[in-house]
């Protein structure tokens, strides 16, 4: 476990994901996200007892597994208060959604109901809205508004820190996906500039190291974002099934999803530049012999 203190009231647990311990007014700890499972809770938990105060309430920044894996645990062991983002609220109380969501609705694969997609349920006791402050014991807690990688995304805003969720990554880990997870391109764009006129002295994203500004992060993947759009356009010059159009993405750029969960991690981005070209008028929809086809609009 590697705790780190970026405020002398706020700690970064950080990790694969990284979680946030936040001091009170009323002298305990609001944990911002809890990591992918029990393991991770066990980790905020030690983390707790090692500034030496007790657990209050669990702030989750959106509903995908990795982020509120470890509510579950947390809650057998102390009656805290979960807060989470109106919109994505209903998919930690019925985690079940996330992987029928990147199934296209139907039930999941059993690939697919594994820990990275699949978390334990938990309940949410107060939805919060972005932009609207909430109060957790004393202490001030703005939720920012940050949609594109999770519909309903919200940053929080706490102490002069802001937890980014995943509005942003390192160019690591950036490169090690090849194409980001996201569900709007356009709206996942517009939230990682949003955040270079948030006024905190340090952004914490959930993948990555903490740093005072991320300008250069997100220029990085906003670049990289750009890159596999064009990727996408030039590959249904022309038409091309959305199958296909993901092994023309995964030979340009060298990738290679090597099990259903990382397929489908990989084809909803790639969807969502879809959508975006169409809505845009630089890409049409084809329907040929029940096949659902793309094609560039050559301007």
């Amino acid at each position: 476990m590697e705790l780190t203190a970026v405020h002398e009231h706020v700690w970064v647990i950080r990790g694969a994901v990284n979680m946030g311990l936040v001091r009170t007014q009323g002298d305990g700890l609001v944990a911002v996200d809890t990591g992918l499972d029990k393991q991770a809770g066990k980790t905020l938990e030690k983390a707790a007892k090692e500034i030496g105060l007790p657990l209050r309430a669990i702030v989750n920044t959106h509903a995908h597994a990795d982020h509120f894996g470890g509510n579950a645990y947390l809650l057998s062991r102390t009656p805290v208060t979960v807060y989470a983002p109106e919109g994505e609220a209903a998919v930690i109380r019925r985690p079940m959604f996330e992987p029928e969501y990147l199934w296209q609705g139907a039930s999941p694969l059993p690939q697919l109901q594994n820990k990275f997609l699949l978390a334990q349920a938990s309940p949410v006791h107060v939805e919060y809205t972005p932009g609207v402050p909430f109060e957790v014991d004393g202490t001030t807690f703005l939720p920012v508004a940050l949609p594109g990688h999770a519909a309903a995304q919200c940053g929080i805003l706490v102490h002069d820190v802001c937890f980014a969720a995943d509005a942003y990554f390192d160019p690591p880990v950036v490169d090690k996906h090849g194409v980001p997870y996201m569900v709007d391109y356009l709206a996942t764009c517009r939230s990682a500039d949003s955040l270079r006129s948030v006024q905190a002295a340090w952004f914490v994203p959930g993948h990555g190291e903490p740093a005072r500004r991320p300008d250069a992060v997100i220029d990085y993947l906003k670049q990289r974002h750009e890159q596999a759009f064009q990727t996408v356009l030039a590959a249904c010059r022309h038409p091309r099934s959305l199958d296909e159009l993901l092994a023309d993405v995964c030979r340009a750029r060298n990738l290679a999803p090597a099990n259903p969960g990382a397929y489908v991690l990989l084809r909803t981005p790639i969807a969502a530049y879809v959508t975006a070209a169409v809505g845009q008028g630089r890409m049409e929809i084809i329907m040929d012999g029940g096949k659902l086809q793309f094609l560039t609009i050559e301007k």
